[in-house]
Order: C-alpha cells, then sequence, then structure tokens
C-alpha cells in the first residue's frame, strides 16, 4: 500500500513537472510569436518607410523636373515670341518695300512655270509676242525690261545752265581771207548767263525701238542769256535716246542723246532790226540717270542757228530732268 503511493506520487511528480515544461514550453513560443510579430511590425513599419521616403524622392523629383520642364517651356515660348515679332517686322518692311514697287507677276522659283498667267497685265503681251520668245526665263526678262522701261518713261521737266558763244557765219564766209586769227570780230564775247527751261515727254515702251535700251523724246525748251552778246530762242525739239548702260534695276544708267529742233531766235547785235528770227537746234551729249527719275544731263556739242542772218551760237550747258 505504501509503495502503490509512493508510485503514484512519483507519477505525480513527473505529470506537475512535465506540465510546467510545457507551461514554460508555451510560454516560450508565445514570446517568440510576440518577438515575431514584433519583428514583422518592425519590418513593415520600415519598408513602409522606405516606399514612403521612395515617394517622396520621386515627388521632389517630379516637382524639379516639372520645374526645369517650365522654365525650358518659358523659354522656348519666349523665343518663338521673339522670332515670331521678328517675322512680323520682316513682313511689314517687305509689304512697304512691295508697296514702293510694281508687281512683276512673277511667282517665286520653284514654281515650274515662273509666271502666273492667270494674273499676268495684259500690257506686256504686245511686247511679249514682238519679242518671238515664248520660253518662261524669256518671257520674265521682257516683263523686267516692260516694267524699268515704264519707271523711265513719262512727263518731264528740267532747267539748265550754260554759256553761249555767238558767230556770223555770214560775214565770217564772206571775209574768210581777211580774217586775223589773234583779233577775230566775228566771235562775240562769251556769255555765261544761260538759263532754259524745258517741258516735255520721253518713253522706252515703243513697238518699233528695242525695248528699253533706245527710246524718244518730244519737249519744248525757252532759253536766254543776259549781257553782251545775248541769245534768246524757243524751240520744239524730238530726240533720239541710247541706254548704253544700266544697273540696280534700272535706278541708275548712263544715256547717249541726239535732240533736233525748230523755233525761233534771237542774237543781240547780229541783226539791224532786232527781230526774232525762224531757227534751227541741234542738241548732242550725255545723260547720268539716278534712283530712277533724275537725270543730269551734258549738252557737248549744241547750238542754235538763224536761217536769215545765219548766226550760230554754240551753247554748251549742263541740265536736270525729273521724270513723273
Amino acid at each position: 500500500m505504501l509503495l502503490a503511493n509512493e508510485n503514484t506520487e512519483s507519477s505525480n511528480k513527473d505529470s506537475i513537472k512535465d506540465s510546467k515544461e510545457n507551461i514554460e514550453s508555451k510560454s516560450q513560443d508565445s514570446n517568440t510569436s510576440k518577438q515575431n510579430a514584433k519583428s514583422n511590425k518592425e519590418n513593415k513599419d520600415s519598408k513602409d518607410n522606405i516606399e514612403s521616403n521612395e515617394k517622396d524622392s520621386n515627388n521632389i523629383e517630379s516637382t524639379t523636373q516639372d520645374s526645369i520642364d517650365k522654365d525650358k517651356s518659358e523659354k522656348e515660348l519666349k523665343q518663338q515670341e521673339k522670332e515670331q515679332k521678328k517675322k512680323e517686322k520682316q513682313l511689314q518692311k517687305d509689304i512697304k518695300k512691295a508697296k514702293k514697287q510694281k508687281p512683276l507677276n512673277i511667282l517665286p522659283d520653284n514654281n515650274p512655270y515662273l509666271i502666273d498667267y492667270t494674273t499676268l497685265d495684259r500690257k506686256y503681251y504686245p511686247f511679249i509676242q514682238r519679242s518671238g520668245k515664248f520660253y518662261d526665263s524669256d518671257i520674265k526678262e521682257t516683263i523686267r525690261k516692260v516694267d524699268i522701261a515704264e519707271r523711265k518713261s513719262g512727263v518731264f521737266v528740267g532747267i539748265l545752265w550754260g554759256a553761249n558763244i555767238n558767230v556770223n557765219t555770214a560775214s565770217l564766209l564772206a571775209n574768210l581771207d581777211s580774217i586775223n586769227p589773234l583779233n577775230n570780230p566775228y566771235i562775240t564775247n562769251t556769255n555765261y548767263l544761260l538759263f532754259g527751261l524745258k517741258i516735255g515727254y520721253q518713253s522706252y515702251m515703243g513697238q518699233v525701238l528695242p525695248l528699253n535700251t533706245l527710246g524718244y523724246q518730244i519737249f519744248v525748251d525757252i532759253a536766254s542769256s543776259f549781257g553782251q552778246g545775248a541769245v534768246f530762242y524757243t524751240t520744239l525739239n524730238i530726240g533720239l535716246l541710247y541706254d548704253f548702260f544700266e544697273t540696280n534695276g534700272g535706278k541708275f544708267g548712263a544715256t547717249f542723246f541726239i535732240n533736233f529742233g525748230f523755233g525761233s531766235a534771237n542774237i543781240t547785235g547780229f541783226s539791224n532790226n532786232n527781230i526774232y528770227e525762224f531757227a534751227g537746234k541741234i542738241d548732242i551729249g550725255l545723260g547720268v540717270r539716278i534712283n530712277g527719275k533724275n537725270k543730269i544731263n551734258f549738252s557737248l556739242i549744241s547750238s542754235v542757228g538763224g536761217m536769215q542772218s545765219y548766226f550760230v551760237s554754240g551753247i554748251p550747258s549742263i541740265g536736270y530732268e525729273y521724270v513723273f
């Protein structure tokens, strides 16, 4: 009986010991679980922090990039506005320049036909037909010549200043053998006070003469000098113009001219009754065209002669003309 009790007590002790060990084991497992849970939570928090930091970093980068893009966009916009203003200014200049010039009706060079025939002014057609050249390049050149010739043509007015040297040719021929070259009574004193005016019309657009190269002019002039050996004349003239040099689209050039005229003239002292007699005139010289409309003429060989008293007056002069 006592043995049985001892065994029972021993068994109970073992059971208690096992229970205690189980409890301790469970307690350890519980602590381990808590630690694992805490560790997992810390890992999760750390991960969240990392993700948050990455998001913040991405946001900062995105904000920085947006700022850079915005600055770049503003610079590009300012540059575009600047270029646009520059183009507008250039366009205004081109418009002003185009208004001053007469249109050629010529399209840009990238147009295969060069010329817009649908809007081409009909004034060009007679000159195109007369040229006998119908390639676009030839027609383009004809149009250019017509436009230049048109600018050079029109009503003109002019003034002149010069001198006159008078000779009575009738007396000179009658007494040719008795003339003393050192004391010639048949040549009066040179008069440097010759002034004159002229008004007329000139054209380089004739259908017979070469376009823009040869022209003609018709004008009336009146001139008078003052003092001893004065001459006075007024004549109706017709002349031929030859532009042998031209540059800058016809704005500048050089002209040879020859004019013939008839009218009335008088030289003081060569006529007993001081009458105005029928007279002829010839004028040969060179002209310089400036800026298209202005011309300076140099009369190199010029004279007017009476048909009754047979006087001749040499009248070299320099003149200015403006073509409207």
